[in-house]
């Protein structure tokens, strides 16, 4: 082994134990929705207005970043039509044929 080598691997390694202390602290997350909604509800009875985590954390991120990027049909078709529409009229051609 090369150091080159040594060094992907150690930066891997490093990939993989960050990705584990994430996970780690996502399920911290959902065992402390469980643990306060439990106490909640214990001490408040029907008063309490606390919930259970809706939806997985990851489910929520992964929604938030397709709005986000989400374009329609309409959109993407015009933005390429005036892409062809600038690219005829650089070449001095006529915009559609007649």
């Amino acid at each position: 082994m090369n150091p080159h080598i040594i060094k992907l691997m150690l930066k891997g390694h490093q990939e993989q134990v960050k990705q584990q202390d994430y996970f780690a602290w996502l399920f911290n997350q959902y065992t402390m929705s469980a643990v306060s909604v439990a106490v909640e509800h214990c001490l408040a009875g029907k008063k309490a207005k606390s919930k259970y985590i809706r939806k997985p954390i990851m489910q929520e991120i992964y929604d938030d970043t397709q709005q986000q990027y989400s374009e329609s049909k309409e959109e993407c078709a015009v933005f390429e039509m005036k892409q062809r529409i600038k690219l005829l009229k650089e070449q001095n051609l006529p915009e559609s044929p007649m």
